[in-house]
């Protein structure tokens, strides 16, 4: 109330006693947890408890988003589900688009996990009414995904309904047809 920062004892302690080392290991613990936690309550529709400490999601994305790395590419990628959940599609994008960006570095263009990240951007910019835009995202990811795991894995028929409407949204609708589930 004074305007005066108060810091735990045991926080405190913990802090003048860990080495260069041993910090890297807590900051690491810290941004897994935050991921972890985001995962599960997104997961479970717990978007009050989750806004209440989404200060420090928000905290640690904006500090790890620089790296490349997979826990930067998930903090990223945890932050931006729960954006759009709120529907908060307008500051979910950038959050995902770095993930895009560094999952790309991490893991390659062609891997499942950049599937997921081009399909999660095309409904994000459906939401957002930008159908022209989320498109390329669409037809990029079920590219990849065909190559990887064919025509009858679940994920292949997602994107491919999701092209399907997008593509319908568009007026086109003698491509959307192939494309979505009957």
């Amino acid at each position: 109330p004074d305007g005066k920062v108060i810091l735990h004892r045991l926080l405190a302690q913990f802090v003048q006693q860990v080495d260069q080392e041993g910090l890297a290991e807590a900051v690491n613990i810290v941004d897994l947890t935050l991921i972890n936690q985001a995962k599960r309550l997104t997961k479970e529709n717990s978007f009050q408890q989750l806004s209440t400490w989404q200060i420090h999601l928000r905290y640690r994305t904006d500090l790890a988003k620089t790296r490349l790395d997979k826990t930067s590419a998930e903090l990223c990628n945890a932050l931006g589900a729960h954006l759009y959940a709120i529907g908060n599609y307008a500051a979910a994008l950038p959050y995902w688009e770095r993930t895009l960006a560094i999952t790309e570095i991490v893991f390659g263009s062609q891997h499942s996990e950049t599937v997921g990240i081009l399909n999660n951007l095309g409904v994000l910019l459906n939401a957002m009414g930008e159908y022209e835009k989320s498109k390329p995202f669409f037809e990029k990811a079920l590219s990849i995904n065909l190559g990887l795991h064919g025509d009858l894995h679940p994920l292949t028929a997602q994107i491919s309904n999701n092209l399907g409407r997008t593509l319908q949204s568009l007026g086109d609708h003698k491509v959307a047809e192939d494309h979505l589930e009957h």
